[in-house]
């Protein structure tokens, strides 16, 4: 009978420690799914990282065409330019060849040394109009990289991002969250401040 309570009491220990151990175990649990959501909210509403996709960024900035059609027309202008002088150059090399015979020795070397001369010239040209383009591509960067961190600078002093990373497909960033990336609001704010800029250059 003493071996009986006693195994009655060993039975109600345990079912104890058992209903004590559950407890505490959903409690833990609890608190930890309650810190999950606070920090997932938490999170949520800094936001400290953030992304912008770069391709999305070129495709739909109204500054990035704008500044692609005017260099490609500035280049077409160089080129149109520099094959003009070119052929100028061709035509006239083909009238000399014919009339030569009919020059004196010091006439022709003359010419000659003319031609050599224009050739230079038009080789100088050719450089002279590839350094002008890189100069506009350059001055056409820096537009777009001004334009670009004037509105991250106040997404950063409205929201407190910390770090905008840029993605796109050769990037090294491989993989984020939709909730990161602010592209749609950058661009858009982009062109507000560019159509408005536009439009008081126009007026």
């Amino acid at each position: 009978m003493q071996q009986f309570s006693y195994f009655l009491h060993l039975i109600w220990l345990c079912g104890f420690l058992y209903f004590f151990w559950s407890s505490k175990s959903n409690s833990s649990q609890n608190i930890s799914q309650e810190q999950s959501v606070e920090s997932a909210s938490t999170a949520e509403s800094t936001l400290p990282y953030v992304y912008i996709n770069e391709d999305s960024l070129a495709a739909q900035f109204k500054m990035v065409s704008d500044l692609s059609v005017s260099i490609q027309k500035q280049k077409k202008m160089y080129e149109n330019r520099y094959q003009a002088k070119v052929k100028k150059f061709q035509e006239d090399l083909v009238k000399f060849q014919e009339e030569a015979k009919y020059l004196t020795q010091a006439q022709g070397l003359a010419r000659q040394n003319e031609f050599v001369e224009r050739e230079k010239n038009i080789a100088l040209l050719e450089g002279t109009y590839t350094e002008k383009l890189l100069k506009i591509e350059a001055d056409n960067q820096k537009k777009l990289y001004d334009a670009v961190h004037r509105v991250l600078d106040e997404l950063h002093n409205e929201k407190k991002y910390d770090l905008v990373f840029g993605y796109s497909k050769n990037s090294n960033l491989l993989f984020a969250a939709d909730s990161f990336d602010i592209t749609s609001q950058a661009i858009e704010r982009l062109n507000q401040y560019y159509t408005a800029k536009d439009s008081l250059s126009n007026q």
